[in-house]
């Protein structure tokens, strides 16, 4: 989770970085996909939208900085989540394991 305006990944989020490598390493064809969302309204949908994608590729960077390669990383900045979950974050999701 990120604080509502923020687009650097925050210091909590360390461990799970830490775990999200371990997973790509121990599997050669795991992939992952950043699912990213942020708080907004309608009118700002764009905005939130930018700020998603910035922080999906925050993440992506910090994993290809550990030897993670970005082809494995699929990015989808989402933006707003209509679904009602927490609006500021990055859901995490493996594929191909």
């Amino acid at each position: 989770m990120f604080p509502a305006d923020a687009t650097n990944l925050p210091d909590a989020a360390d461990a799970e970085v830490d775990r999200i490598v371990e997973r790509l390493r121990a599997s050669d064809t795991a992939r992952l996909q950043l699912r990213s969302y942020a708080s907004g309204t309608p009118d700002t949908a764009r905005e939130a939208r930018q700020r998603a994608l910035a922080r999906a590729l925050a993440l992506r960077e910090r994993l290809t900085a550990f030897g993670i390669r970005s082809t494995r990383v699929d990015v989808r900045a989402l933006g707003l989540d209509e679904g009602g979950g927490v609006p500021d974050r990055i859901d995490v999701v493996f594929l191909n394991e």
